[in-house]
C-alpha cells in the first residue's frame, strides 16, 4: 500500500515537473525584452535627479539629470531644460547661481566652497517634467581626525586570507551629537617588476580600492554589514557606522586586501602566495545622516537583488533620497586620510 502510494507520489511531481518545464520553455520563447513591445514608455514617468557629493575641499559640483524607461535605447546623454538652479547657503543667507560646466554634460558648478557645520539648499526647475521646482537640504558634518593608525600585516600571513589589519585611534568632533562615518582605501602596488622578473603590466599599477571586513563591532552591528551566516557574503569596498559623540577618542578596527598574486607549480599543484609591495591610502570620512542613508540603502538593495545561493534574494529595497519632488542624492561630508608604505621581502 505504503510502496504504491510512493511511486503514485512519485509519478505524478514527475509529471508536474514536465509540465511545468514544458511551460516555462514556451513562454520563454514569447518573450522579447523591448521597451516597444512591453510599453514600457507608456507607463514610465520621468523623474528629475540630483547627484552630488559635496566637502570643504572642493566647490560645489551637482549633476542634473532624470531617470528612464527601463531598457530605454536612445541616446542618454540628452539633456533635460534645468531653469534657476541655484545654491543657498541658509546659515549666512547667500545665494550662489550654477553654472553648466563647459566641459562635462549635465553637470553645474558653484563658484564657492562648503564649511564645516553651515546647511545648504539646491534649488532648481524641470519645467519639462512638470514638477516646477526641485530641492535639497543638507549640514556640512564637522571634521573627525585620525589620531593613530597601526598597520598589522603580519595578520596576512597568519590567517592565510591576505588581509592586513588597521587600528585607528579617531578624535571625532565635539560640534555634533552623532557623527556618521565612512572608511575606504586606496592602494597602488610600488613594484617595478613581478616575482618572475619581468615589468610589471602597466594595468597592475593603477590606483584601486581594497576589499574591506571587520570584526569590530561599531561596524558589524549596522544593518547593511553582511551577515556570518550568509553563505557568499558581498565583497564589501566600504564600511559604513556611527557613534554618538564623547569628550574622548575611541579606536575601530577593519582589515583590507593585500594586494597580492597566487601562483601554483605545474608539476606539485602546490600553490604559493606572494605580496606586492605597495602604498595604501586609508580615507575617514564625517558624513552627513543623508550621505549615510543613501550609501547603506544603496548597498542593502544591491546585496538584496545579488542574493545568496543559501537564501535566495532578498525582499526589495528602496534607496534613499533627500531630493523634494525628485530622486538621488544630495549629502556633504569632511575627509581626514593617512598613508603607509609596505615593502614586501
Amino acid at each position: 500500500m505504503w510502496h504504491f502510494f510512493i511511486y503514485n507520489m512519485r509519478k505524478t511531481n514527475l509529471y508536474l515537473f514536465i509540465i511545468c518545464t514544458s511551460v516555462l520553455f514556451s513562454c520563454a520563447d514569447e518573450i522579447e525584452i523591448d521597451n516597444k513591445v512591453i510599453g514600457v514608455d507608456n507607463n514610465h514617468k520621468n523623474t528629475p535627479v540630483i547627484l552630488s557629493y559635496f566637502s570643504p575641499d572642493s566647490t560645489f559640483i551637482i549633476k542634473f539629470n532624470s531617470t528612464e524607461p527601463a531598457f530605454y535605447k536612445e541616446d542618454s546623454n540628452t539633456e533635460n531644460v534645468v531653469l534657476n538652479p541655484v545654491v543657498k547657503d541658509l546659515t549666512l543667507g547667500e545665494r550662489y547661481p550654477l553654472e553648466h560646466s563647459p566641459e562635462y554634460k549635465k553637470t553645474y558648478i558653484a563658484n564657492t566652497r562648503p564649511v564645516e557645520g553651515s546647511v545648504y539648499q539646491v534649488r532648481a526647475e524641470y519645467p519639462e517634467l512638470g514638477e516646477t521646482v526641485i530641492s535639497a537640504i543638507d549640514t556640512v558634518p564637522y571634521k573627525s581626525h585620525i589620531q593613530s593608525a597601526v598597520i598589522n600585516f603580519e595578520t596576512a600571513q597568519e590567517d592565510n586570507d591576505w588581509g592586513a589589519l588597521v587600528t585607528l585611534e579617531i578624535s571625532p568632533s565635539r560640534f555634533q551629537k552623532y557623527s556618521y562615518y565612512e572608511i575606504t582605501t586606496i592602494s597602488t602596488i610600488t613594484d617595478t617588476v613581478d616575482f618572475y622578473g619581468f615589468p610589471m603590466d602597466p594595468t597592475m599599477l593603477r590606483p584601486g580600492r581594497e576589499a574591506l571586513s571587520s570584526d569590530d563591532y561599531l561596524i558589524t552591528r549596522e544593518d547593511y554589514y553582511p551577515s556570518i551566516l550568509q553563505f557568499v557574503p558581498p565583497e564589501l569596498i566600504a564600511l559604513y557606522f556611527r557613534k554618538e559623540n564623547t569628550n574622548e577618542t575611541f579606536k575601530v578596527s577593519f582589515s583590507y586586501s593585500i594586494p597580492h598574486v597566487i601562483s601554483a607549480d605545474l608539476d606539485t599543484g602546490e600553490e604559493t602566495t606572494c605580496l606586492y609591495s605597495h602604498s595604501i591610502t586609508i580615507y575617514l570620512k564625517t558624513v552627513s545622516y543623508n550621505y549615510f542613508q543613501y550609501h547603506v540603502s544603496r548597498f542593502k538593495q544591491l546585496n538584496s537583488r545579488k542574493g545568496d545561493p543559501l537564501y535566495g534574494v532578498g525582499e526589495p529595497v528602496n534607496v534613499y533620497t533627500n531630493i523634494e519632488n525628485g530622486v538621488g542624492i544630495f549629502a556633504s561630508y569632511t575627509c581626514d586620510s593617512i598613508k603607509f608604505n609596505y615593502k614586501r621581502e
